[in-house]
């Protein structure tokens, strides 16, 4: 697995949400992950992890552990449904790399997802219900993969062909 590798997230390792404050949603709403670097508000993505150039920004220095990416779909503070952003470091045996697919890219599109609360106390998801962006999303993540698959098939012949 390498950066810009999407994957499945099969399932969590057991210590993942064990951590007060991360235990917000539940595992199975995670369903897509995109490998990719960590990366800080100041510096943006990083190439190694806290500097350490033995420690490459997306992986563990064994390969065993890559940093990724999700979004899921939740209505937990019952604001209405929100995509939320999840980062995690995630052993490999946990995932499933699928090939690349241009409908399950774009749940991975650059929008400005939260907005830190003003005391501190969380975020506020922007990409939330009533929004296209946010229907549009909600529809990829609840659509079944082979039926993405599918989808991106026939795009991409459209496409090609002409």
């Amino acid at each position: 697995m390498k950066p810009l590798d999407l994957v499945i997230i099969e399932k969590f390792p057991e210590y993942q949400f064990s951590e007060p404050g991360v235990q917000y949603l539940p595992e199975d709403k995670w369903k897509y992950g995109l490998i990719t670097y960590i990366s800080d508000v100041e510096h943006g993505p990083q190439r190694h992890y806290l500097g350490n150039k033995q420690h490459p920004g997306w992986c563990s220095g064994d390969g065993q552990t890559v940093y990724l990416l999700s979004h899921a779909n939740s209505n937990l503070f019952g604001r209405g449904d929100e995509i939320w952003v999840g980062e995690f470091w995630m052993p490999t045996n946990c995932l499933r790399k699928i090939p690349f697919n241009s409908l399950i890219m774009n749940i991975f599109s650059e929008y400005p997802w939260s907005f830190s609360e003003p005391d501190d106390q969380g975020n506020e998801y922007f990409v939330r219900e009533g929004m296209p962006e946010h229907q549009w999303i909600k529809t990829l993540l609840d659509t079944p993969y082979e039926k993405l698959c599918a989808a991106h098939e026939a795009a991409m012949r459209v496409m090609i062909e002409g």
